[in-house]
C-alpha cells in the first residue's frame, strides 16, 4: 500500500491519496491506517451489503502527500 501511495504522489501527481472502505471492514481499515491514512469522516449509504440488502456507511481515510514518508 505504501508503494502504491508513493507512486500516486510521485508519478501521477496526486496530493492526497484517499480510500473509502466499508466502516465495518476492520481489516481494510487497519491496513490503511498502518500505511498512514487517517480517518477524516464517514460517508452515509456508500456500501451495499449484499447479504442484508442494506446500504451501510463507509469510512473516508486520507494521506496528505506531505505526510507520506
Amino acid at each position: 500500500m505504501r508503494t502504491l501511495a508513493r507512486w500516486l504522489v510521485d508519478e501521477r501527481g496526486h496530493h492526497r491519496p484517499v480510500s473509502d472502505p466499508a466502516a465495518a471492514d476492520t481489516y481494510a481499515i487497519r491496513g490503511y491506517r498502518e500505511v498512514g491514512l487517517a480517518a477524516v469522516g464517514t460517508v452515509r449509504a456508500s456500501w451495499h451489503n449484499h447479504r442484508t440488502g442494506a446500504w451501510e456507511k463507509g469510512l473516508l481515510l486520507e494521506l496528505p502527500a506531505a505526510e507520506l514518508t
